[in-house]
């Protein structure tokens, strides 16, 4: 049986039994552990879980928090999506110069 830290391969692989519904008793025995490191693997990846389940929003850089807009803000939005201009084509011209030899 195996001794020390579970490594993040083992942890990847928990992962994967508990969405396939594999007992606590096999996960222990394919990965040579016992029951009770691999039950407390478990129960930390499922706390996670849930942890994960009650954040809103995640951005692109991983953070993690909630979004929360007053009505204020959400009306200020909507009046200026309203009053917004259709969009011009640029004032800048831009030309080619050619180089003759």
């Amino acid at each position: 049986m195996k001794k020390g830290k579970i490594t993040q391969t083992e942890i990847a692989c928990i992962r994967g039994m508990l969405a396939n519904g594999v007992e606590v008793e096999a996960m222990a025995k394919q990965l040579d552990r016992s029951q009770e490191v691999v039950q407390k693997s478990l129960d930390s990846i499922k706390a996670e879980i849930r942890r994960d389940q009650l954040i809103i929003n995640k951005s692109a850089k991983g953070q993690k928090g909630i979004a929360v807009m007053t009505p204020e803000a959400s009306m200020r939005i909507d009046d200026n999506r309203e009053n917004r201009q259709p969009e011009s084509p640029s004032k800048i011209q831009r030309s080619i110069h050619t180089i003759h030899g």
